[in-house]
């Protein structure tokens, strides 16, 4: 954004009124967009506007994640209201205090990283962007001295202006092998760590069910990444088709089932084949 060059960094004490009052005139700001006549806005000034709020909405989040981890860092709850950070963000009930918790380490883990956490505050990539680059630079070895590690961040950071967080998760060898190929693993290295893996993951696959709640039971497990694209396929398909027969009116729902279905609804009970159960 074009915004960016015209901020430049300041190391002027921040008075707290002012702050406020500027807060304040951002909310009045938004509250006027939002109750503004647009219907006779044009297609370009519609997409024009997506993508100014959704720059501000992940400068919003960054900044939010920045001022977690400094107020952490500060031990500003412990001392101005005598608890902990998660339990003070959490306070209104809107959020639990495991997804409080949740940010709060979000947030020290961007800290860790001055360009990467600068990149999200500035709007150029997102903070989930920010969280799969830390994963991604973690798993490089250890072995890698200061010099590589801060250009592997920037060729991370480079890569995440067309990448999103899914595929920067997944760049630790390919940013490796730009930084440092010499330490790079050799494809039968790299297959044996691959098949290692693949056997945690099948040894940690499990299903679970719920307790039934209000006519609804939850449920959750852990699948392999090789099985995982398959079930997902078979759920989505499964819902689409749940969602398109509710949508239906009941007089004409019946149309949607199959035709040995109907068939063997109008059919006596006693001529029922039976059909054995199926388990998953």
């Amino acid at each position: 954004m074009d915004a960016q060059a015209a901020v430049s960094p300041t190391t002027t004490p921040v008075a707290s009124t002012s702050v406020r009052g500027d807060f304040h005139q951002i909310r009045s700001l938004l509250e006027s967009f939002r109750l503004a006549d647009r219907t006779m806005a044009s297609d370009e000034h519609r997409l024009a506007w997506i993508d100014e709020i959704r720059d501000i909405a992940r400068r919003v989040t960054a900044l939010t994640s920045v001022l977690v981890a400094e107020a952490d860092e500060a031990g500003s709850a412990m001392r101005a209201r005598h608890t902990r950070l998660e339990d003070w963000m959490a306070r209104s009930g809107q959020e639990t205090p495991r997804e409080a918790s949740g940010a709060v380490w979000a947030a020290r883990a961007l800290e860790r990283r001055p360009a990467v956490r600068d990149a999200a505050a500035g709007g150029r990539i997102s903070v989930g962007q920010a969280k799969a680059i830390g994963e991604a630079l973690d798993a490089l070895p250890t072995s890698l001295d200061r010099g590589q590690r801060a250009e592997a961040e920037q060729v991370i950071l480079n890569e995440a202006q067309h990448a999103p967080a899914e595929k920067l998760r997944t760049m630790t060898e390919k940013i490796l092998q730009q930084v440092a190929p010499e330490k790079s693993d050799s494809p039968e290295a790299r297959a044996a760590k691959l098949a290692e893996r693949d056997l945690r993951a099948r040894s940690r696959r499990k299903l679970w069910f719920g307790t039934e709640t209000d006519g609804s039971i939850e449920f959750g497990g852990s699948l392999p990444i090789v099985a995982g694209p398959r079930r997902t396929l078979v759920i989505d398909s499964h819902c689409r088709r749940h969602r398109s027969n509710a949508r239906q009116t009941p007089w004409s729902r019946s149309s949607v089932l199959p035709r040995r279905w109907r068939a063997a609804r109008r059919r006596p009970r006693r001529s029922l084949p039976a059909r054995p159960r199926s388990r998953c």
